[in-house]
Parts: structure tokens; sequence; C-alpha cells
């Protein structure tokens, strides 16, 4: 291996021969990295002059200018493989008007590696340990996106995708199979890396929440999934998926072991870090608070009101840093502006609803302009307008 040039295109681009290490951090021009990384990744093909020349400097005529740019360009290029001090072969080929990466040349390609384990992986007739242990050699090539300096330009999007595509399915695949296995720890140290490269693969979330329950850990896998909820409103405005909480429902429900007198018991319900104002919760917890009320409301016949409180971007849509701020502010102002036993829930991206029981009309609208004006007196302002709509909450019927 110390005779191979060893290359990396995923999460960095390197090339190391021998200890002698090029990086497209160096501060050189970004042409010499898209000109050597669009050959060593299509090294399988001759590329043109006029390819070349629209990948560089896009829509631009093959001129006799632009010839001598691409030739001035090559020139540094190779001056910047030379520091390998590689004497074998040249690494980059110029014939006639085609230009490819030396295939000749003794040399390892993650991209290259990452293909053949997937392909060795998915292949069925192969036994589950070999696929198992060719999931896991994808896994460890994997340490990001495609070239990412190269992040906007479609030739490298593409193939971004592609590769992240196949990490993913490899991550999903072998965690499917661990967890049946119950390898719990091996399952917990995947999805670690997959969720810090992808926080948004909700499939990571869920094995790695359901493999810290497993060995015991509770409160990392309720952690976990109140991260993933709070990105999942932040960045898409959505709900985790009904299976992910329903596997956050039962860690909670089966969490507390037999308790041997109510002291326990009161001591587990005592709240931790209690603080002054209104009672906030995931929203799956203010639904079952809602049906408790809905019940009480049908026998005690007292009003019960729903306040739903939307944030709006007053010009163009909120992106998603200034919406998660304001929402954040929005949550302090809601908190400190209901009563103690209130009880609020975030509802969507944009969006917070509170529940609140023995108020009639008018203390709900004193209660909802409390919280724009507590909203509004933030500074630095944001760049929103907020609404409020009320509506009484329909006592439960029963049978």
């Amino acid at each position: 291996m110390a005779d191979k040039i060893q290359i990396n295109m995923l999460g960095k681009f390197t090339l190391n021969y021998q200890g002698r290490v090029v990086s497209d951090t160096d501060n050189r021009s970004k042409k010499i990295w898209t000109l050597l990384g669009y050959l060593i990744a299509n090294h399988s093909r001759k590329i043109t002059h006029k390819m070349l020349t629209h990948l560089l400097w896009q829509d631009a005529e093959v001129t006799t200018d632009s010839e001598n740019a691409l030739k001035t360009l090559l020139h540094r290029t190779r001056a910047i493989l030379d520091t390998l001090e590689y004497r074998e072969e040249k690494l980059i080929i110029h014939r006639g008007s085609t230009f490819s990466w030396n295939n000749a040349v003794n040399f390892s390609l993650d991209i290259d590696n990452l293909e053949y384990f997937y392909a060795a992986a998915s292949d069925e007739k192969n036994p589950l340990d070999v696929r198992m242990e060719n999931y896991r050699q994808v896994l460890s090539l994997y340490n990001g996106r495609f070239l990412p300096k190269n992040c906007g330009e479609d030739w490298a999007i593409q193939l971004a995708d592609h590769y992240h595509s196949l990490y993913l399915n490899a991550v999903h695949s072998i965690a499917e199979l661990l967890l049946e296995k119950g390898k719990y720890d091996e399952v917990i140290h995947i999805c670690l890396k997959s969720t810090n490269i992808d926080p948004c693969d909700e499939l990571s979330h869920y094995s790695l929440i359901r493999s810290f329950n497993m060995t015991g850990q509770q409160n990392k896998a309720m952690e976990q999934y109140k991260y993933m909820m709070q990105l999942f409103y932040d960045k898409f405005g959505i709900n985790p998926s009904e299976e992910i909480t329903n596997l956050y429902r039962e860690i909670v429900k089966e969490q507390h072991p037999a308790a041997p007198d109510l002291s326990v018991i009161k001591e587990k319900l005592t709240e931790q870090n209690a603080q002054k104002g209104a009672y906030f919760c995931d929203f799956s917890i203010f639904q079952n608070i809602y049906h408790i009320e809905a019940r009480s409301a049908a026998r005690s016949g007292l009003a019960v009101f729903l306040c739903l409180i939307t944030i709006q971007e007053d010009k163009l849509p909120a992106n998603n840093s200034s919406l998660a701020a304001a929402m954040a502010r929005m949550a302090e102002a809601i908190g400190q502006s209901v009563r103690s036993g209130d009880v609020y829930a975030r509802y969507s991206a944009s969006q917070f609803i509170i529940l609140l029981p023995a108020a009639n009309y008018e203390n709900c609208t004193a209660i909802s302009s409390r919280i724009i004006k507590s909203f509004q007196a933030y500074r630095p302002k944001f760049n929103v307008s907020v609404s409020c709509m009320l509506d009484e909450l329909d006592p439960l019927m029963f049978e």
C-alpha cells in the first residue's frame, strides 16, 4: 500500500504518496483542484479540451486563448503533483485534444473502493458475515460528501448524491442486520457517525434511539429524540414519523422499574429544575394533556381554549436560521406570559399551540395580547408578523 498513491475524495480531497500529501486545503487556485478532481473522478474516460473548457470557464468558447489557459492550468496542476515525487509514470496524460488521469499509475481511489465494497455487500449470494464486513468497509471509507469544495457544481452534485446514497443505504442495511443480532453498541457507533454526517436521516436517528434504549441508556435515547424533533421542526417544519414517535413513547413508558413505595414515585414525578411559567412539552405529550382536559370539560362544563400562535416573515419566506431564532424568542414570550398551569407545545416550524383551561374568551384574548407584546419588546426586532387564533376545546362526548 505504501507504493500506491492514496486518493481520497470523500469529505476531503487529498493525494498521499509515501507520506507526502497534497490537498485542496492548500492555498491554490480552485480551478486546479477542479481540473484534477474531474480527471480523477472520470479516470476511465478521455476528456476533451472542449469539455474541460466548459467545465472550468462555464460557457466560454474554445479559442486559442482558452486552449492556452488550459495548458497553463495543466502545467500548474502537474507542478503540484510533482511534490508527491512519484517518478514511475506521468500522472496526467495529454494526447492530442484529450486529457486523462493515467490509469497505469499504481493508485487507490476511495470512491472506486466504496463502489466495490458496496456491490459485494449488496450481493445476496455472499455469506451474511462477508456482506456485513463489506458494509463496514463502505462506512469506514465514507467521511463526508464527495469533493465538498465543489458542492455547487452540477457534475460534482450528481456524484456527491450518488455516493451519499450508497453510504446511507449501507448504514440502514447493516444497522437492521445488527439490530436483529442484538449488537446495539456497534449500531450506536455507526449511527452516531451517520447522524453527524447527515443529521436529517431519520432512519439513522431511529436505529440510534432504539439502540440507546436497548443498552439501558434511556436518557440518551430521549435526548436524541428531542434533538431530532427540534431539528426537523427548524429545518422542515414537520414532526418525526409515527414509527419513531411510538418508539419514544415506549421508552418513556418502560423506563421505570417497580417502585417499593409511593415516595419513590413522588420523587420521580417531581419536576427537575422547575421554572416559573407555563409548562412546555412535546406535542405528543400535549395531545395526552388535551385528552385529559377534554374529559374534564365534559364533566365540569368549564370552558377550555386553544390558542394557535403563528409567525410569518413580513416579506420573503423566513430562512431556517431567522425563523428558528424568532421561534426561540416566542417560546420565551409564551412561557413568561401565560399561567403556570397552562401548557404549550411546538406544533410546526412556525407555530406554537397553547392549552388554556378555566379561561373565558376575554381572558384568552388578553393572554394572546401579552404574548405578542412580550415578543415584540425583544431587541433587535425580528422582521416577522405574529397572528393568534383562538378556539374552544370540544368536550369529549362519551357513548
